[in-house]
């Protein structure tokens, strides 16, 4: 398992098993005060004394990085498009919030602000990275200087990358492989889990989408399940009987809740990869769901990276120039490429898949693949 989620789990579990509680995180900071203000995650420490805060990160029309759950500040009082505004003039608006019977000011939070809060405060920072300019699936040029950021407040170690973009985990955990990382997710972890464990992603799925058979699974990969939005001590209950090790909320308070039994999580333990070293029509691929596919060209003596994932058809593109590439990217150039085309299959049954070999003529090779 990644050292620094052992550091994470290992706090939050240091109490004897039946004085245990999961990390509680405060949802925009806490009820009291307008989301995502500096006032509401400053209360969500101070009074509810939450282990993390989150946030939800987007980026101006200046590049700055700032706090705004949706892409508009008119559900809190503002009327501008946060990506396009510049941070002065995001900051000159007051927004306002009517929470249960109190009314709350404040004004937009830039990720800095957040941060140092979290230093102050000696909380986990949960940075959830909405689709904005310069950090989506398509485009992820404005993460590094949020990544030098987080890098430059030494919280490294402690920060959350969080968000339901999968491309953008990829090109995280492909570049920034030290950052924890969780897949913000409701019922589509369902199809997804093959995924979650080719990239080491913990879960964040919303409360009742899941039972304990779910988080179970994923324990048993080393992968603990967060869950999301908790704001009844009943489901609080529940969530911690099927073993969840965090849980967002915006108002339960740490002291008030029950303790509960440590739930059990093993180490995180990747697949074996399956080497192809030659290109045997006659020799029968074996793999499961998730499972890492390498194939070395003797000639270069270089080795290339596919996964096995579940979905109807995955492409694996595997350049003999890179040690890692995403599914889903064509062959291209005059590179030497093994393109696997995988077709729609289940578990539990054997599929033909072609085995094409760019090297100026294309070759097909038929290949059989069992999927166990």
């Amino acid at each position: 398992m990644n050292r620094i989620l052992i550091l994470l789990v290992t706090a939050a579990m240091a109490l004897p098993a039946l004085a245990w509680k999961p990390l509680l995180v405060g949802h925009r900071g806490c009820n009291i005060g307008v989301e995502n203000t500096i006032e509401a995650f400053a209360n969500g420490v101070d009074i509810y004394h939450y282990d993390g805060l989150e946030c939800d990160v987007r980026v101006t029309a200046d590049g700055k990085y700032v706090i705004s759950h949706d892409e508009f500040t008119t559900r809190v009082g503002g009327n501008l498009m946060v990506s396009d505004a510049t941070l002065a003039e995001l900051q000159a608006e007051q927004y306002v919030q009517q929470r249960g019977d109190s009314t709350y000011t404040g004004h937009i939070c830039t990720v800095e602000e957040f941060l140092d809060l979290c230093i102050e405060k000696n909380v986990i920072p949960v940075l959830e990275l909405k689709w904005s300019n310069g950090i989506n699936n398509n485009d992820m040029t404005k993460f590094r200087d949020l990544a030098m950021l987080v890098r430059r407040k030494k919280l490294k170690d402690r920060a959350i990358f969080l968000t339901s973009m999968r491309e953008s985990h990829e090109f995280i955990r492909n570049n920034y492989p030290e950052f924890q990382s969780q897949w913000l997710c409701n019922a589509n972890w369902s199809k997804h889990w093959p995924w979650c464990e080719v990239w080491h992603l913990m879960p964040s799925i919303s409360f009742g989408n899941f039972d304990k058979q779910t988080v179970d699974m994923y324990n048993a990969m080393g992968l603990p399940v967060a869950c999301w939005t908790v704001d009844k001590v009943e489901d609080y209950v529940e969530a911690c009987k099927m073993g969840v090790y965090m849980i967002t909320t915006n108002c339960l308070k740490r002291e008030e809740l029950p303790d509960m039994p440590q739930p059990a999580l093993a180490e995180f333990t990747p697949l074996t990869p399956v080497e192809l070293n030659r290109v045997d029509p006659n020799e029968t691929i074996k793999l499961v769901m998730g499972q890492e596919l390498r194939v070395e060209e003797v000639k270069h003596g270089s080795v290339g990276v596919g996964y096995f994932l579940d979905c109807d058809t995955t492409y694996f593109d595997v350049s003999f120039d890179q040690t890692q590439l995403a599914p889903n990217t064509p062959p291209g150039g005059d590179k030497q490429h093994v393109w696997y085309t995988l077709r729609p299959r289940q578990k539990g049954t054997t599929v033909v898949s072609e085995i094409r070999l760019f090297r100026g003529d294309e070759n097909r090779i038929p290949h059989t693949v069992v999927i166990e």
